[in-house]
C-alpha cells in the first residue's frame, strides 16, 4: 500500500530518500501534547537492525550528507541525502528505525530533556512566534489552538501508559498505507524504482487510519494583533484561510503559493517594493488538511506602523481578486511551464524531491485549479489576518499555542 516515486538524474552525483508519514501533532492523543514530535526523537535512536553508531544519523553525518525530520499538523517527514552510491545503505537505516524501532525506556528519559531545550528555543524565536499568533487567529475549537511542540512538562517516559501510547501510535501510523517514498538519484528509473519497492516492503503492512476532519477554521478570532518582540527586526505576518475540496488541494495551494512568492517583474512582490512598502517576504504553508490551508506570509516592512500593514492586506486582497479572476490562469501555467526545466535544474536532489511530493509530476489538474477558484472567489478582510511584531510593541505577556508570547489583540486597520 505505501505509493512510490522517483526521479532519475544521470548527471546527479548526491541522491536522496524522502518518506512522508500520513500523521502529525493533530492526530495525537489530547492527554499527551508533543507525543508525535517525541516519537520522531525517538526514531533516530535507531531501529533493531541498525542500533547505536550503525543507525542512520552516524552513518549520514560521516558522508558529509543531510538528514533530517520534522513533525507538522498532520504529516512528519524524514529525509536523507547521501552520495549516490551510499542511497542504499542510508534507505535501510532510515526505513529499518520507522519500521522497527527500539523504544528503549531509559532513551525516552533523555530524549524528553532534548525536546525541553528545543522547546524553549522555539520558544524565543521570532519565526515560531508569529507562525503561533497567526494559528492562534483561527476559529476557536479549531486543532491549530491546541500546544503541539511537546516540552518537558508535556510528556511523561517515566509512566507506563504513555510509553504504551507512543508505541501504539507508531503501530497506528507508521505503516505501510499510511506512507510515501521519494527518491531522487542518477540511477535509471526502473534501478530506483525497484530499490523504492524492496525499503518499502521494510514497513509495517497496514491501510492508512481514518482520520478526523477538522472544525471550520473561519470565523477568525482576531484579524490583527501586535506582538512585542525586543530581539528581532520588525516583521509583518499575513495567514489567508483558505477552505474548499481536499482533492488537489495539496497541488494547487503549492501553485498558490508559487504565484504569491514570485519576484519577477510585475509580480505582487516586486509592485510592494517598488512603491517602498516592503523589503521583501517569504510565503509558506503553516498548515494544510482536509482541504483547509493557512498560508503564511513573512513580510519585511519597510515603515513600522500599523498604517503600513494596512496597506500590505489591502494590496494582498486586491491582487488575490484580480488572481481569481484570471482563473483558470492558462497564461500563468503556459509561462510557468516555460520556466519550469530550469528551476528543476537548480534544484539539490533533496529540494526536488520535495518539489515533487508537493506539486506532483507536473501543474496542478483541472479538479485542483477548479478547486482553487473556488476557494479564492469572494476573499476578503473575513479570511484575513495579520500579526505586527516590533520592538516598539510591549503589551502582557500570553500564552499561546503553548508558547510565552506578547500580543495585544482585537486591533483594527
Amino acid at each position: 500500500g505505501c505509493r512510490v516515486a522517483v526521479v532519475s538524474r544521470p548527471d546527479e552525483r548526491r541522491a536522496c530518500l524522502i518518506v512522508e508519514v500520513a500523521a502529525g501533532s493533530h492526530d495525537e492523543p489530547p492527554a499527551w501534547p508533543g507525543l508525535a514530535h517525541f516519537l520522531e526523537h525517538l526514531l533516530f535512536l535507531g531501529g533493531e537492525g541498525y542500533p547505536a553508531e550503525r543507525r542512520l544519523l552516524p552513518f549520514v553525518q560521516a558522508s558529509g550528507g543531510r538528514v533530517n525530520a520534522s513533525t507538522g499538523a498532520r504529516l512528519t517527514e524524514y529525509h536523507c541525502e547521501v552520495p549516490a552510491e551510499l542511497l542504499e545503505e542510508a534507505g535501510l537505516r532510515l526505513l529499518d528505525m520507522l519500521a522497527r524501532p527500539r523504544l528503549d525506556a531509559d532513551a525516552q528519559l533523555a530524549e524528553a530533556q532534548v525536546l525541553e531545550a528545543e522547546y524553549l528555543a522555539r520558544g524565543a524565536d521570532p519565526r515560531q512566534q508569529g507562525l503561533c499568533a497567526l494559528l492562534d487567529a483561527l476559529a476557536l475549537g479549531h486543532p491549530c489552538h491546541a500546544f503541539v511542540a511537546g516540552n518537558g512538562a508535556s510528556l511523561a517516559p517515566r509512566r507506563d501508559d504513555f510509553r504504551a501510547t507512543v508505541a501504539d501510535f507508531h503501530r497506528r501510523f507508521y505503516r505501510a498505507g499510511n506512507c510515501r517514498l521519494m527518491l531522487v538519484g542518477p540511477q535509471p528509473a526502473p534501478e530506483l524504482l525497484a530499490l523504492g519497492e524492496r525499503l518499502a516492503a521494510l514497513l509495517i503492512p497496514g491501510e492508512a487510519p481514518v482520520r478526523s476532519v477538522p472544525p471550520a477554521m473561519l470565523p477568525l478570532c482576531s484579524h490583527h494583533w501586535h506582538l512585542g518582540q525586543a530581539s528581532a527586526a520588525p516583521r509583518l505576518w499575513l495567514g489567508l484561510a483558505l477552505e474548499g475540496r481536499a482533492e488537489g488541494a495539496r497541488a494547487a495551494l503549492g501553485w498558490l503559493r508559487e504565484q504569491i512568492s514570485s519576484d519577477l517583474p510585475g509580480s505582487l512582490q516586486q509592485q510592494l517594493r517598488e512603491a517602498g512598502l516592503i523589503d521583501g517576504w517569504d510565503v509558506q504553508s503553516a498548515y494544510a488538511h482536509a482541504g483547509q490551508a493557512l498560508l503564511a506570509l513573512e513580510v519585511e516592512p519597510v515603515a513600522d506602523d500599523d498604517r503600513a500593514c494596512a496597506q500590505v492586506r489591502a494590496a494582498l486582497l486586491r491582487w488575490l481578486s484580480a488572481f481569481a479572476a484570471r482563473a483558470p490562469w492558462r497564461e500563468a501555467l503556459a509561462t510557468q511551464a516555460a520556466e519550469r526545466p530550469w528551476q528543476l535544474a537548480a534544484l539539490a536532489p533533496l529540494e526536488l524531491g520535495r518539489f515533487w511530493l508537493e506539486q506532483g509530476a507536473g501543474q496542478p489538474d483541472g479538479d485542483a485549479l477548479r478547486n482553487l477558484a473556488a476557494m479564492l472567489a469572494g476573499v476578503g478582510e473575513e479570511r484575513l489576518s495579520s500579526v505586527r511584531a516590533s520592538a516598539l510593541l510591549a503589551p502582557g505577556p500570553t500564552s499561546v499555542c503553548g508558547f510565552s508570547l506578547a500580543p495585544g489583540g482585537g486591533h483594527s486597520l
